[in-house]
This record gives structure tokens, sequence and C-alpha cells, in this order.
């Protein structure tokens, strides 16, 4: 039985968390509605890192692939990198019966693809809002980008140097996976130094 608690515990420290948010003091004082919005999506691109197969710095011999190999390594690349641009739509109402000025800060949350795949705070953006009582108000956040890339094999030129005897393929390395995926959010209203409300992908 020590044993089995033992293996669920080790389980339980590797899943990913969230960084912990602020609590409410009391009873919220505005209502955050929240709407996520893909702008674009797209496959390929260099802003993920992928590191070259293979070759290591410096100049020794046959560690430096040759540049049509290259070419084909970093173009194969691109079919596994994505980039997703998000932003956020927020709308907030004032549940009490005075006028209020707050401000929101909305952290974008990143999955890290290489390691432990740990949750990020990719970025926070801040916009101060003056609410009026029981009417709502919405804005729209900044753009932001999250870029990753999937582990795959390296591509391997056909009839390259550096295929075996009889035109058979070299074995190929193993890139890993880099970069950040989009996870979700989390929106805090803060008047003055209060956190008055809140909404977070989490709580869905």
């Amino acid at each position: 039985m020590t044993l089995c608690l033992a293996s669920v515990s080790a389980l339980r420290a590797e899943a990913p968390a969230t960084p912990a948010p602020p609590k409410l003091s009391g009873p919220p004082k505005v209502q955050v509605l929240v709407r996520e919005n893909s702008v674009a999506t797209a496959v390929g691109g260099s802003s993920a890192a992928t590191p070259a197969p293979g070759g290591a710095k410096g100049g020794g011999k046959g560690q430096t692939p040759n540049p049509a190999q290259a070419a084909a390594t970093a173009l194969d690349a691109e079919k596994f990198t994505r980039t997703t641009k998000k932003t956020l739509t927020v709308t907030l109402v004032d549940v009490t019966g005075a006028n209020m000025d707050v401000n929101v800060k909305t952290t974008f949350l990143g999955r890290d693809e290489a390691g432990k795949h740990e949750v990020v705070e990719e970025k926070t953006v801040e916009n101060k809002v003056t609410l009026q009582p029981r009417k709502a108000q919405d804005f729209t956040t900044e753009e932001v980008s999250f870029t990753h890339t999937t582990a795959h094999h390296a591509a391997i030129k056909k009839g390259s140097g550096g295929a075996g005897a009889g035109g058979r393929n070299a074995v190929s390395s193993m890139i890993p996976a880099s970069g950040h995926a989009y996870y979700g959010y989390r929106v805090e209203v803060f008047q003055g130094q209060d956190l008055v409300g809140m909404a977070s992908s989490e709580m869905h």
C-alpha cells in the first residue's frame, strides 16, 4: 500500500501545474466573462527553437551536415512548427451601486512543450477601465503569439553522402519538442490593491 501511494504521489508531482492565482478577499464586485479569439493559426515558421541534428559546434570532421541536408532539416522542421495568435474579449459588469475605476490584468498561459510540459505565464497585459453600476463594458486585449515545434525525426536527404552503403538512408536523429503552446488564461480585476473580480480557463 505504501508503494502504491508513493507512485500516485510521483504521478501527481509530474502533472503540469498552473501558477496559483490570488484569491478574492470577499464577494466579487465585478462579474468577469471571457471569450477566446483565435486570430490566426499557421503551420511553419522559425520562432520555436529546433536544434540541428547530429552536429556539434566546432570544426570536427563529419560533425557538420552538408548544406543540402541542413536545408532539408530546416524545411522539415517547419512542417512540425505551429504558431497560434490569440486575443481575449473581456466583458466586465459592476455589480455594486457606484462607479468603479479598475485595472484589469490578463495573463496568457502557455504550456512548455519541452521537459515536463509545465504551465507558464507567457505574457500579462493590463487595461484600465471605468465601470458604471450594473452596466456591461467590454474590451479586446492585444494579440499574443505562441509558437511550438512537436518532436520529430530529422530529415535525411536520400542519396546524400550521409547515406549508408547501397544507397540506404542513415538513421535519423530525434529532434525534441520545443516552444510554448497556448494553454489558457487568467483575468484579474483590481480596485487599487484589492482583487474584486476574476475569471480563469481553469474555472470552466
